[in-house]
């Protein structure tokens, strides 16, 4: 199906020598916002499990001002988004919840169109269906900033409802239809390297 497919294709792009990037989306509706974009992110940033303190908030830093210097004033809404403690980058909780938001999609935005700067790179967003809304309206405007960019963004989804579909009105579309039997077959034998697969 779609994820086998996007598989083999980042599996070709980052065999090329492309940054393969991902974001999955979550059944938790407007739960957290952003979701799949900080996920990407954290992957973007090559941020790992196994950093102590101190040593995430250095690299981090480091990572996102490597992006774009100009990151630096955003620096702690990257940290709040990706949940990474801080005492030198702390947002301030203060500002009106509107604006906020407004700098939240700002810096994210900054962020992948800063990436796609550097090297060309592929984004893939998984599960889109799920995706809350403050995603839809941030991949809105990326795919109206990154025209001119060495940015491709692949989005996979279930068949969407028309409000799912925000920003994606221009975008090639690609429908996949529900595999036969023999298809099935197909993918089964090139995933187990199995040439004939057992009855049943």
């Amino acid at each position: 199906g779609k994820t086998r497919l996007v598989h083999e294709f980042s599996r070709a792009a980052a065999a090329a020598g492309l940054p393969v990037i991902a974001g999955y989306c979550q059944p938790v509706g407007e739960a957290v916002a952003y979701l799949p974009i900080i996920d990407a992110l954290r992957s973007a940033l090559q941020l790992r499990d196994d950093f102590d303190f101190e040593e995430l908030q250095r690299y981090a830093e480091e990572r996102v001002l490597a992006l774009d210097a100009g990151l630096a004033n955003y620096l702690p809404h990257i940290f709040f988004l990706l949940t990474i403690p801080t005492r030198r980058h702390v947002l301030d909780r203060a500002i009106p919840e509107e604006i906020l938001h407004r700098q939240f999609h700002d810096a994210l935005s900054m962020a992948f169109v800063a990436l796609a700067r550097r090297t060309p790179t592929v984004l893939v967003l998984d599960d889109w269906h799920w995706a809350d809304s403050a995603s839809r309206r941030l991949v809105a405007n990326l795919l109206r900033t990154i025209a001119d960019l060495p940015l491709l963004l692949l989005v996979m989804a279930r068949p969407l409802p028309p409000d799912a579909c925000l920003g994606l009105s221009e975008a090639s579309i690609l429908e996949l239809d529900t595999l036969t039997a023999s298809q099935a077959e197909r993918v089964l034998a090139c995933v187990t390297q199995c040439e004939t697969l057992p009855p049943g």
